[in-house]
């Protein structure tokens, strides 16, 4: 009797088995004996070889091209006992083949919602994340490159999406990432994608600067103008802008405004019996520039009160 092995591990040729040798092997059984001939046929291509001297097994190599042009190995022992009577056994064997490699796809996505890097993401740890398709699975294993940082991760069990951590000080020495994502279908073909992306740092503050006029014309509040309601104003200036918050403050008494639409004043009204009952002012504008970069400016104002 004679028998064929599997022709793989799992029986099938793919695309990197079909560029090798491979060692079609297989056992005998009964009365065949050492140095007994086997001949092996794929397609119409013939290979000779003899039983192993172990008496049990066999083995011929034969070209994978071979066999991944074709599907079934046929092989025959002849074997013959001391009285010189000849038996012939056969058996054949089917395998599969599978030369096409998977498709696969990888992207990244915008490393901040704006796709900059500011000061204060540059501190933290940022999510970098992105999309997979055509064949690529769920455990499909990810590299992302940021610099001369690797980061190693895998496709999320939704088989559509990928993560990895990364600190935001790398992100900000940079300003590109790369993916690659390798697939293997269950053949054994395996497939490589690739990608970049770019995006922008901006880690530097804007500037910014407020003060605040006189409250009025003397910069001295009287007892007319403590019973009245006053237009506490001042200027902005540098990276400040339209729209940008102002708090002011007197004694314990607290304002919000914003930047005028000139993008150089502010104002806010206050009544005269707050300011009588103090005497200074202090203001805060808060500006943010296109990156998220924020920035805080202070200033106080000293005014007299004589409600005498």
């Amino acid at each position: 009797s004679i028998s064929i092995d599997n022709v793989t591990a799992d029986n099938v040729i793919n695309a990197s088995e079909s560029g090798q040798t491979i060692a079609v092997t297989g056992q005998v059984g009964n009365e065949v004996k050492a140095g007994d001939a086997i001949t092996v046929k794929v397609g119409t291509e013939t290979y000779q070889t003899t039983v192993n001297t172990d008496g049990k097994t066999w083995s011929v190599n034969v070209p994978s091209s071979v066999l991944a042009a074709n599907s079934d190995v046929s092989a025959t022992v002849t074997t013959r006992d001391t009285a010189g009577n000849v038996t012939t056994a056969n058996t054949s064997h089917a395998y599969g083949v599978d030369t096409v490699a998977p498709t696969a796809s990888i992207a990244i996505d915008n490393v901040t919602p704006d796709n900059v890097i500011n000061a204060s993401e540059s501190g933290q740890t940022i999510a970098v994340t992105g999309q997979v398709d055509n064949d690529v699975k769920a455990g499909d294993a990810i590299t992302v490159k940021v610099g001369t940082e690797t980061y190693q991760t895998t496709v999320n069990t939704d088989g559509k999406t990928w993560s990895v951590n990364v600190p935001g000080s790398v992100l900000a020495a940079n300003g590109d990432i790369s993916a690659t994502v390798i697939t293997r279908d269950t053949a054994g073909n395996v497939t490589t994608a690739n990608t970049t992306h770019a995006y922008g740092v901006d880690t530097v503050a804007p500037t910014a600067s407020i003060s605040i006029d006189n409250v009025t014309a003397d910069n001295v509040i009287n007892a007319s103008e403590s019973g009245q309601t006053i237009a506490v104003t001042g200027q902005v200036d540098n990276d400040v802008k339209a729209g940008d918050a102002v708090t002011v403050k007197v004694g314990t008494e607290t304002y919000q405004t914003t930047v005028n639409t000139d993008g150089k004043t502010w104002s806010v009204n206050v009544p005269g019996a707050v300011l009588a009952a103090n005497g200074d002012i202090s203001a805060t504008v808060i500006t943010r520039d296109t990156a998220g970069n924020v920035t805080t400016a202070n200033t106080t104002h000293a005014y007299g009160v004589d409600t005498v």
